[in-house]
């Protein structure tokens, strides 16, 4: 078998994963990668792939600073928000969630009303 005919099935069988399991399709698709890294295919799927990887841990993360933030956490929400943004500057779904947290911690009569909100820089692009 010629390696560009195993790296398109290697990305093939990628592509039909990643919806499912990233993880999966993310493996392939390296595998894919390392035996044709110039493979326009496989970098297309490595693009999806990454994308659902940002997905599932942005979502991940929004969900436990809101949880955090609903049990008047301000502290540990304003922490996995800060973690994510750096991980990935533009999640918008975060900046919301900062908004929200950040408004709230301003508010004399919340908990936490003393404590100041951590701000972190996106990083120069």
């Amino acid at each position: 078998m010629s390696r560009n005919v195993l790296c398109n099935a290697l990305v093939e069988q990628a592509r039909t994963l990643v919806d499912g399991d990233w993880r999966a399709a993310e493996e392939l698709t390296l595998r894919a990668l390392d035996l044709n890294p110039e493979h326009a295919q496989a970098k297309s799927v490595r693009t999806l792939v990454l994308d659902r990887k940002r997905e599932q841990f942005v979502n991940e993360f929004m969900s436990q600073a809101r949880k955090m933030h609903a049990a008047a956490d301000l502290a540990g929400a304003l922490s996995k928000i800060d973690e994510t943004l750096l991980a990935y500057p533009a999640s918008s779904g975060f900046c919301r969630c900062d908004r929200l947290c950040n408004g709230k911690s301003r508010n004399p009569t919340s908990p936490g009303a003393t404590a100041r909100p951590r701000r972190i820089a996106a990083p120069a692009t």
